[in-house]
């Protein structure tokens, strides 16, 4: 029969509980705090006792009395709590309970953290620059942002290649995991830290961030080392072999922040520095596809580089090599860098909507240049996005000053793997875009050099970029509103982007712009060729039409390849020739073509 409760006051005295009659199953132990020495009574608890049990003694769940040979433990009673401080750690002091939290997730799978401050030591070995190691169904639960903070720090002296708060060791898989509530303090401006500090590296199927908030981070640089890429919070996709069901769902980060990366003034960072990108999760390159990935309803504020660097490619959200994935309800303001990125990665039946954007370099960047990789973009729908640009800009920064922006570079000549974009909608976006110093703002830029691409459609946006950035054209004072650029032409006249109702704020139409990319090679014009020269803009401007072969009594003829552009049917303008006292030309429309609609010039 069981006794009445036992209250102790360490689990010493735990262990010296020898009542008579004996201990029997059932009987039940309060104690007060793990040991003697203890400032804080987290690590006590209730024990009910096993006439049976014969487990080992772990100091923590798991006591076996002094005076028992054989059988009979003390086992703790959770409550469904997992707390490091019954392995010993010690919030709020200056000990590593490190340890004590790698314990209670190996032995319980979780850990529930108080809204405390704990000190994390960065865990150095062959294998193992991470603090805390994650493994699959691992949950680690604080008390809420800024209750519970995980101050990481690295050992005294010792320089590593990479530190990550939280992560997967090399070679570990990990599924399902849970990391949320909670603040990561990476601990970048300590004295002597010279490491790349991520808060959150996770490699595995399915894994869910939530309500986790990131500062003090930095890419760093090592000693004799170039400084690493920093992906702050970020979930990785990664198969087992042999595949195993669940291994394409990739993983999602929600209603977490980041903000303001540390800076030590002690280390070069050097010049450029590393790239630091926020929030990120990617597919498994040269795998299936990844599936429903999400990062939805995050903050990232405040993203400047740090003192002592010239220029930060910093970017705020990075997604690739996934299908059926949602960028949604995000917001991205004071970043010196571009929003949401994607890079050389294939990607499949990808939603970004209502997204809030201010003061950022770029908005929406689909950016590939490496056409080894074959990558792909179908599929895609961008819409109902708020992109306010400029503000504050380095006058290093690389990426271009625009709300959506479509980087596709397959080589000078057409590439073995061509670069594919297609069936894309950007939709119902407002884009307000001022020139910064000499960075020229654009609406929505698409920049082609050798790429495959169909089926784009640009409609209902309202695109306030009044600047007109170098020579105004007929278009002007919203000529880069809406700018397509393509090499040669390529697919233009075949594959030409559908664009309707697009308007300034004030309700101007905007009119797509049209440029070549045959530079440096010079557009060959017949035998006015020296005299429109002069004249850079290689243009079919969608809103007077341009190229008209009735100037020089023949199609004009383009760069190396010699292609003809013809025009659409009922497209026959008239121009007249003006020549000044110089000699110098210039050309003039006599007459809009008879029946012409804004269609036929590729509006």
């Amino acid at each position: 029969m069981a006794q009445h409760p036992y209250r102790v006051n360490t689990l010493a005295d735990l262990r010296g509980i020898n009542p008579s009659p004996p201990l029997v199953s059932g009987d039940i132990a309060f104690v007060t705090k793990r040991l003697a020495g203890d400032q804080y009574y987290d690590g006590g608890g209730q024990f009910t006792y096993d006439s049976e049990s014969r487990e080992s003694d772990d100091e923590a769940m798991v006591i076996r009395p002094t005076h028992v040979s054989d059988k009979g433990r003390w086992l703790r009673v959770t409550n469904g709590l997992a707390r490091a401080e019954w392995w010993g750690a010690r919030a709020n002091d200056n000990t590593n309970d490190n340890e004590p939290v790698q314990a209670c997730l190996e032995k319980l799978g979780r850990v529930d953290f108080m809204a405390k401050t704990y000190l994390i030591e960065a865990r150095v070995g062959a294998g193992t620059p991470w603090s805390i190691s994650v493994a699959t169904g691992n949950r680690i639960i604080g008390a809420g942002i800024d209750k519970t903070i995980l101050q990481f720090r690295r050992p005294e002296g010792i320089d590593t290649k990479a530190i990550s708060a939280i992560g997967t060791p090399p070679n570990w898989i990990t599924d399902n995991a849970v990391i949320s509530d909670l603040t990561i303090d990476c601990g970048f401006a300590q004295s002597d830290s010279k490491t790349t500090h991520k808060a959150i590296d996770i490699k595995g199927a399915n894994c869910l961030v939530e309500r986790v908030k990131a500062v003090n981070f930095s890419p760093g640089k090592p000693d004799s080392e170039p400084g690493l890429e920093c992906f702050v919070i970020a979930s990785t996709l990664k198969s087992h072999s042999p595949p195993q069901d669940g291994d394409t769902l990739m993983g999602t980060i929600r209603d977490c922040e980041v903000t303001e990366p540390a800076a030590n003034s002690e280390i070069d960072f050097g010049n450029p520095m590393p790239e630091i990108t926020c929030l990120s999760i990617v597919g498994e390159t040269g795998h299936p596809l990844g599936y429903t990935g999400r990062i939805v309803g995050n903050k990232i504020f405040n993203m400047r580089p740090p003192s002592g660097a010239t220029q930060t490619p910093l970017q705020g959200i990075t997604v690739g090599h996934c299908r059926l994935s949602e960028i949604a309800e995000n917001e991205i303001v004071n970043l010196d860098g571009a929003g949401i990125v994607w890079m050389s990665h294939k990607d499949e039946e990808v939603v970004i909507r209502a997204n809030r954007m201010v003061n950022v370099t770029g908005g929406v960047v689909i950016l590939v240049q490496d056409v080894n990789q074959n990558p792909e973009h179908l599929k895609t729908k961008i819409f109902d996005n708020q992109i306010v640009l400029g503000q504050y800009v380095s006058v290093a920064q690389s990426f271009q000053l625009a709300g959506v922006y479509l980087h596709i570079k397959g080589g000078i000549s057409p590439s073995p793997t061509p670069v594919r974009l297609g069936d894309l909608w950007i939709q119902r976006n407002y884009i307000y875009g001022k020139n910064i110093g000499e960075k020229t703002a654009f609406g929505i830029m698409c920049f082609f050099n050798s790429a495959v691409y169909n089926n784009i459609n640009i409609e209902d946006n309202i695109l306030e970029v009044p600047d007109p950035g170098g020579t105004p054209s007929l278009n002007a004072p919203y000529e880069n509103a809406l700018w397509f650029a393509e090499r040669e032409y390529g697919l233009y006249d075949s594959a030409k982007p559908k664009v309707h109702n697009n308007r300034s704020l004030a309700g101007k139409d905007l009119r797509l712009k049209l440029v070549s990319l045959t530079s440096p090679y010079s557009a060959r014009w017949g035998r006015y060729s020296e005299r429109v020269a002069r004249f850079k803009a290689i243009v079919h401007d969608a809103q007077i039409g341009a190229l008209y072969e009735e100037f020089v009594g023949e199609a004009p003829r383009f760069g190396l390849a010699g292609r003809r552009w013809r025009p659409t049917a009922g497209m026959s303008p008239r121009w007249t020739a003006r020549t000044d006292a110089s000699g110098s030309g210039s050309f003039s429309p006599a007459r809009a073509p008879s029946g012409a609609r804004p269609s036929d010039w590729g509006a």
